[in-house]
């Protein structure tokens, strides 16, 4: 069973970071306490709660009830189609506005993320030196179109595959640090903390990477915008 161990102040606060991590929703996990201590307790810079947080297998996953699952999964496919039509449209608007020749288009639209891919002759001005462009568009649009929103979606948006292959290499780079780590962690017996996985999408790749591995466990501590990831050996 996929298992991550989580921190927070409230055990709900420990619990969202970890299905977070894990991108699911609370129905879609077990949750196991680990530690619950009063604040004076708790030493200097931790965090008094930690809990384990576990994927239910496919095998015992109850089915969802028929129409409804905590009055979100009935309407799930028809609800993520008009938000990724919403996030389409503001995306395409900016763009007219820009004067760029280009057309947005969802390639993706569920309830964690949308991705718009943008087509055109002018993909080069969209993606704009070192990405800077593309990125403050997918910022702009994501503020917009989760502003008044009653489930907050991630928003990507790529033209001609850069964003994907710089982030496939962001990704390879940080595994490749975090394995070094692991193993001197695991050859001095002592736990390593991750400070360069600064964001959620990091320290959940740093999380996914060891959640079915038997010599570690990973789980986050301190507080945004200062969270870090903790690759602890097993015993």
């Amino acid at each position: 069973m996929t298992s991550i161990e989580q921190t927070g102040n409230t055990v709900e606060e420990a619990i969202d970071r970890a299905l977070e991590a894990l991108n699911a929703n609370r129905d879609e996990v077990e949750v196991e306490v680990l530690r619950e201590d009063a604040p004076a307790e708790t030493s200097a810079g931790a965090e008094p709660v930690a809990v384990r947080v576990s994927l239910r297998g496919t095998g015992s996953r109850p089915a969802p009830p028929a129409g409804n699952r905590n009055g979100e999964e009935g309407e799930a496919p028809s609800a993520s189609a008009e938000f990724g039509e919403r996030v389409r449209a503001v995306t395409q608007h900016i763009i007219d506005l820009m004067g760029l020749n280009l057309t947005a288009t969802v390639t993706r639209a569920d309830r964690q993320q949308v991705n718009i891919d943008l087509e055109g002759g002018d993909a080069r001005i969209a993606i704009g030196k070192h990405g800077q462009t593309l990125e403050a568009l997918q910022h702009l649009v994501g503020l917009i179109v989760n502003k008044d929103a009653s489930r907050r979606r991630r928003v990507f948006i790529d033209a001609e595959g850069y964003q994907q292959r710089r982030r496939d290499r962001r990704e390879q780079e940080l595994l490749e640090m975090v394995r070094m780590d692991a193993q001197r962690a695991k050859e001095t017996g002592q736990e390593a903390i991750i400070q360069y996985a600064i964001g959620p999408y990091e320290r959940r790749i740093v999380h996914m990477a060891f959640v079915d591995d038997p010599d570690f466990t990973t789980y986050s501590e301190g507080e945004e915008p200062h969270r870090y990831v903790v690759i602890s050996p097993r015993d």
